[in-house]
This record gives structure tokens, sequence and C-alpha cells, in this order.
């Protein structure tokens, strides 16, 4: 897992013309790592919460690089992702 310049969790995978794969993100279109991370490295003590929260007040839960659509927020009370409330698809 890598977390990337835009602050996101890698969560997608840029193929260049020779094949090679980088860690990207969908999100914001990024393919700049900012460094290696994995479960609750670096995220001791913090919380995130849903972005799309659907019905009522999001609840937070412990931030971890690989929640979907993870977002660092360092200089905010709570971390971001994507719990799935609003469907895949």
């Amino acid at each position: 897992m890598y977390l990337m310049k835009c602050g996101h969790a890698a969560n997608a995978v840029h193929v260049e013309s020779d094949g090679t794969e980088t860690p990207a993100c969908a999100i914001c279109g990024c393919r700049e790592v900012e460094r290696e991370c994995k479960g609750t490295d670096g995220l001791e003590g913090r919380h995130a919460v849903c972005t799309g929260h659907k019905g009522g007040k999001p609840i937070p839960i412990q931030s971890k690089w690989e929640l979907p659509f993870f977002e660092y927020r360092p200089n905010q009370q709570y971390d971001a992702y994507y719990c799935g409330c609003w469907g895949w698809n």
C-alpha cells in the first residue's frame, strides 16, 4: 500500500506504455508516491469517517491505510474513507 502525494492511499494502478504498473489515485489522478504504508502504521490514535455517509451522523472508526478510498488528513480531526453506503457501482 502507498500513500500518494494527494493524501489518498493508492486505490488504482497506472499501466505505463511499456507495461510497467505504478500506484495511482483514481480520485485525483495522482501518480506521485509519498511513502509506503501498511495497516495502521503512522495512524495510531487516528479515526476516519465516511465522506458520503448516508443516514445520520457518521461514526468514526480506526484509521487504516486499507480502508476503501482512504484519505489521510493530518491537519483535520478525522481522516476520510468510503464505507459503501451509497453502493459500489
